[in-house]
């Protein structure tokens, strides 16, 4: 790292993003400095990873560890040396007084140990994002330390929204892991399984505790002899604006989940993010018949096919033409905030009218 960039790392400047990424711990030396409030939690969270954990408090410094509290966990009672951070992967300096913070953090940092400073998010080479934990599932929110209460506030409605069981489902999938691979060896196939059984009644079964039908239905569609194609599916998303942040969450939905995805014109960058990063994603223009043939081929395949557009009356046009007496997939529509099921998704929902010139 050159000169400038620690500068402005660890002095409030200009600074990059940060790399998400989860640490693997177990065994590894990690030192806390400090042995206040602030110096707690982060203790916990390393135990409860299984690092190897060393607590310094300086000997004037009033604590509220009395004693190490597991064999893992080693206290000391003294000032912190260099020689305490050589083998560290982590270290974090929980103490209060601002100037004794920036010189512990340089007297680890130079030992070789990545630092984080509580509550002084300029001077950490790492920080701690609020997160929600399902088991083996761990969902990481992360403000660069700028706003740690909004992410507190979103770790909080997402730990509300999200099913208890969400972990158990993440092992039930890990255990079938391997039986899917061997029988679906094309990945894209492999991946259609996954997007389908996450979405269906299997899924369903474990998130209501019911382990011996999601097995059964499990073993089922691994061993079939006739593996079925799963059925294809058009979604009309009426977006005003391309504006992703008056889109419903089924449309984000849809949007990720989308093999294909078709804009009429050209989306702003806000809304292409939520694509999936394999989609193939395409422009429709006025007159673009060919590409709706195509499309209408893939959906007929069993791919998900995503329509963006601004314009109702195009994607009523799009829905009539889709309506064909062969259609082997469901059309959907999602419009002002709405889903509109299959059923009524089609031309009948838009009325008596013709295929005009938006086609």
């Amino acid at each position: 790292m050159s000169q400038n960039a620690q500068h402005n790392q660890h002095t409030g400047g200009p600074s990059l993003p940060a790399l998400p990424l989860f640490l693997n711990l177990a065994q590894k030396h990690c030192v806390v400095v400090g042995g206040g409030a602030a110096a707690v939690p982060k203790v916990r969270q390393l135990f409860e990873v299984g690092a190897l954990v060393t607590v310094i408090v300086e000997a004037a410094e009033p604590t509220l560890f009395d004693r190490a509290i597991s064999d893992d966990i080693i206290l000391l009672r003294r000032a912190p040396m260099k020689a305490d951070f050589e083998d560290a992967a982590l270290v974090f300096i929980a103490v209060e007084d601002g100037e004794r913070q920036l010189a512990l953090a340089a007297l680890a940092r130079d030992a070789g140990a990545l630092v984080n400073v509580v509550d002084a998010p300029a001077a950490c080479d790492f920080i701690m994002p609020a997160h929600v934990d399902r088991g083996p599932l761990t969902i990481a929110i992360g403000t660069q330390g700028l706003a740690p209460s909004l992410a507190v506030k979103m770790r909080q409605e997402l730990d509300a929204m999200l099913p208890e069981r969400l972990g158990e489902l993440v092992d039930f999938a890990g255990r079938y892991r391997a039986a899917v691979k061997s029988t679906y060896e094309m990945p894209g196939a492999r991946r259609r399984f996954w997007q389908d059984f996450f979405d269906g009644p299997v899924a369903d079964a474990v998130l209501a505790g019911d382990g011996t039908l999601a097995c059964e239905a499990m073993l089922k569609a691994i061993n079939s002899s006739e593996k079925t194609m799963r059925q294809g599916r058009v979604t009309l998303i009426l977006s005003p604006g391309f504006d992703s942040d008056l889109l419903p969450v089924g449309a984000l939905r849809r949007l990720y989940q989308a093999d294909h995805v078709a804009y009429q014109g050209d989306a702003p960058s806000t809304l292409l993010k939520k694509n999936r990063r394999d989609a193939d994603v395409s422009i429709l223009l006025h007159g673009s018949e060919d590409r709706l043939d195509a499309l209408h081929d893939l959906a007929v395949q069993g791919a998900r096919v995503v329509i963006v557009s601004d314009d109702s009356e195009f994607l009523a046009d799009v829905a009539i033409y889709l309506n064909t007496d062969d259609r082997s997939y469901r059309v959907e529509r999602f419009e002002n905030g709405l889903f509109i099921p299959p059923a009524e998704a089609l031309a009948t929902a838009f009325g008596p009218q013709e295929v005009g010139s938006i086609l």
